[in-house]
């Protein structure tokens, strides 16, 4: 199990990306773009969006930071734009965890099981 920072940009990702890099000397992993992900008719992204970055981590002193450009139609307030993301093989582990948290905190989006199945994904505010 591990705890990763997830940092959300508005549109400068790829500047933060080379700025902790050169930093933290720590090398970028694949950077995903908007523009790579497949077409979905539910989400639809406009043009200007296609270059920002969707996905992207990097191992800094040890440990793991993922880093992505919210799109033009979501918002993000500077400050509030820095989440954990709680990773396990446990799922029990990960329900227990989450429904702790949701005593304290706005569920935002439930846990659920993501489409690949080795993942699940659950969004809360404390």
């Amino acid at each position: 199990m591990s705890v990763v920072a997830y940092i959300n940009f508005k549109g400068n990702c790829s500047e933060a990306l080379d700025f902790y890099s050169e930093a933290f000397k720590a090398d970028k992993s694949q950077v995903v773009k908007w523009g790579d992900a497949p077409a979905d008719p539910n989400f639809v992204l406009p043009k200007s969006a296609k270059d920002l970055v969707m996905h992207a981590y990097m191992k800094i002193c040890g440990g793991e930071v993922m880093f992505a450009d919210v799109p033009p139609m979501m918002s993000v307030m500077i400050g509030d734009n820095i989440s954990l993301l709680v990773q396990s093989k446990n799922i029990d582990e990960l329900k227990s965890y989450f429904s702790k948290m949701k005593e304290g905190g706005t569920m935002i989006m439930d846990l659920k099981e993501t489409k690949n199945r080795h993942l699940f994904m659950g969004c809360l505010s404390v």
